[in-house]
Order: structure tokens, then sequence, then C-alpha cells
């Protein structure tokens, strides 16, 4: 016979569930009065009064003076103290990462960023981001979770990272376990795309409650978040999403991960690179031929400057990650698909080469209400994310806002 969760809910479950619906609506707002939470969650005022008081008794939330209401009636109106509940948020890039401090309201607080050696190691890189992170955590003080971002293909049920591009090493490592046995703090990894699908869910204003979200996380690599009804989806081995290791050409060059003609080998800032490298020697009129080094970044420069060749490889390019755009609607089926990380550097001609590529793949009907856009989010948005997951599981269970926070949950892959 199949092992089967609880299913049912006594009292204390309703209880647990009320207190915590509570909790998100403060987190996601400035100030509330009890009767516009009564009216948010639908519980009964006397009920809301009841666990604002033992809120206001732990010192998780506090009163901020009179209101206005509705019917000119003054009001009391409640804060969560977002000061007194941080998370800390870690991202790991390929030739970067970068730690913040973040409280309870996403807002960042502080951050660190670090460019990497790839000849340092991946062991060596990871005591460097816990030193910075335990700095940041000494500054501040109180820090409920930690919740990282890593490239893909993470996986979930061993804890690391299967390969990563032109960084090798990561894949000897179990960063759920490491990490957790460095802070005392509940650790939550999540691969980079599912984080930033998360961050950006949590901001949309076209989003509604049960709509798909796809994060599209264009940069040294590819890979997809996809969000529906706010909760990431992972798949069993937490590789749902990986795109970039999706082959649309049976014949085209090997990749890293063993498979041929994989979507990043044509659409990733790598590939952008090597696309410009190869065909320069054939346009010795380009604005590029000055250049020492080459990246994305230095074409998408060039190109803004008017370079012809510049343009003519973002265009082919995006189109590239256009085809895998239309792949992801046919299969996920979203309201939004946001563009995320170095690639956006490319601006409109980059995105209008998207949108046309896609749209010569998908039915009239489908793409008449879907959006491709760039994320919204004005920094970055991964670290954003990595907070989001911290936040939305410290959000699962009133224990991390306990005075000892003794039972919040423990270290874990998501």
């Amino acid at each position: 016979m199949c092992a089967v969760g609880k299913i049912g809910k006594n009292s204390l479950d309703i209880q647990e569930s009320n207190r915590l619906s509570i909790l998100r609506i403060l987190a996601g707002e400035d100030v509330l009065t009890r009767a516009e939470l009564s009216r948010r969650t639908g519980l009964k005022q006397a009920t809301i009064t009841n666990i604002i008081n033992d809120f206001l008794a732990s010192g998780v939330v506090s009163e901020t003076g009179a209101l206005k209401g509705n019917l000119g009636r003054r009001s009391i109106g409640i804060r969560i103290n977002a000061e007194k509940f941080n998370v800390v948020a870690i991202k790991i890039a390929r030739r970067s990462y970068s730690v913040g401090i973040f409280n309870i309201k996403n807002q960042l607080l502080e951050k660190e960023y670090q460019k990497l050696d790839p000849a340092a190691g991946a062991s060596a890189v990871l005591e460097r981001i816990v030193s910075d992170a335990r700095s940041l955590m000494q500054k501040y003080g109180s820090c409920c979770a930690v919740g990282v971002a890593v490239p893909g293909p993470y996986l979930r049920r061993e804890g690391r990272i299967a390969v990563m591009t032109e960084f090798a090493g990561w894949e000897k490592i179990d960063i759920c376990k490491q990490l957790g046995a460095a802070f005392e703090q509940p650790v939550f990894v999540e691969h980079d795309a599912n984080a930033g699908a998360l961050g950006e869910w949590s901001r949309s204003a076209n989003i509604g409650r049960d709509d798909v979200l796809v994060h599209l996380l264009a940069s040294e690599g590819i890979g997809a978040g996809v969000v529906i009804g706010g909760k990431i989806i992972s798949g069993y081995r937490g590789i749902f999403g990986e795109i970039g290791h999706m082959s649309i050409n049976a014949m085209g060059p090997r990749c890293l991960c063993g498979n041929r003609g994989c979507l990043e080998m044509y659409c990733s800032a790598l590939a952008l690179v090597r696309d410009v490298q190869a065909g320069l020697p054939e346009h010795p009129e380009s604005s590029l031929t000055s250049e020492q080094k080459i990246t994305a970044e230095v074409i998408f420069r060039h190109m803004n400057a008017g370079d012809a060749y510049s343009r003519s490889a973002v265009l082919r390019t995006g189109h590239s990650l256009g085809c895998g755009v239309a792949n992801l609607v046919n299969i996920y089926d979203p309201k939004e698909i946001v563009i995320s990380d170095v690639m956006s550097g490319g601006g409109e001609v980059m995105l209008q080469a998207i949108r046309e590529a896609a749209k010569e793949r998908l039915l009239p009907e489908v793409w008449r209400d879907l959006t491709i856009r760039y994320s919204a989010v004005p920094e970055d948005l991964i670290l954003y994310g990595a907070a989001s997951v911290a936040i939305d599981k410290i959000l699962e269970k009133t224990d991390a806002f306990s005075p000892s926070g003794a039972d919040a949950p423990e270290s874990k892959p998501l």
C-alpha cells in the first residue's frame, strides 16, 4: 500500500494557516488595519484581533498609529517588523557570485559582488561565499534563513550541479549539505531560473492567482523556471525547465552535457561570442576588430553604436532564442515569458527577433494574448529570487517567527 500524507486539517492546522495568511499579506504591504486584514483574508475581525495580539506580544508586528478608514473612522495600523526577520540570498554564477541580505519584505539591505576565476576551484569559491555571508549576518543580526540560486542542471535529489559550462568541479560538491553545515540557519537551494521565476512572480501585476509564468534565464547558459499559482515546478530530479540542453539540431555540435545541438549552443552569451569571433575575420569593417576581448556586453555596445556586423549576430542569436521560446509556450502554455540576465542587454533588437521567431512557430490564437518581455526587476533578479525562495519557505511555518525560531525548517534542496 502506498503511503500518503495527511490530507485532513484539524483546528491547529487551520489556526496555523490563518496566521500564515496574515503574515504573507503583511510582508507584501506597508501598513494595514485589522479591518483591511479581515477583508483580505475573509476572517472574522475577532480572529484577526486574537492573531494580531499574539504577534504584538512576540514582536512580530507593531502598531503604527491611527489611520483613516473607509467610513472616516480612525483605525490602528499594523506593520510587520521587517527589520527583525532577515534572510541571506546567494547567487552562484559561472563567472561571479553575489551575496545579499534582505528583509522579509524582499528589500535589499546590502550586497557583495565578486568575480570568479574558474582556476580557483569550486571548493575555494564556496568558502569565500560562506565568509561573505557570515560577515553580512554579523552586521545585520537576526537572520531566519539562507536562499541559494545555482546554475543548472541542478540535481535536487543529490544536492549538486550536474555540469557548469566552463567551470568544472561543482559537479563533485553537495552544495546543500556543505552550506547547511556552514550555517545555523536553514538553507534552501534552488535552480537559478526557478528562483528568478519566483522573484518575478511576486512583482508581476499581469499575473493572476492560477496563471503560468515562465522565466527564461539567458546568460552564459540557458535555463527556464516555471511558476504556477505561486509555486515553483521542479520535477522529479529538479531539472524541470532545463531547456538549455534541449536539442534543436540533432546533428549540431557536441555540448558538455553529452547531447548534440543544445539550445544554449546557439543563443547563450557564450554562443553569441563564438559566432562573432568565428565570422569577424571576414568583416574587417566591423568596429569590433578594435577590441582585444569580446564579450556579449561588448557586442551589444557596438551594435548600439551602429555596427552592422554586431547587429546581424544579435539578430541570429535572438532568432534561435525565439525558437526556444516557442517550444516553451507549446510545453507550458504560459501567460507571460520573462527574459532576464546578460542577453537582455540586446535590448529591442534582440527582443524583436525573439518575438518574430516565436510568432512564426505558434498558432495565432496562442500568440494573440502571449506576453514576452524583459524582467522589470531593476537589479539582479536571480539574487532577489534567491531571497524570495528563503522568504517563501519561512512563511510556510510560523515557527520561524517565534522568539527562539527553534522549529524553523531544516536545510534542504527544495
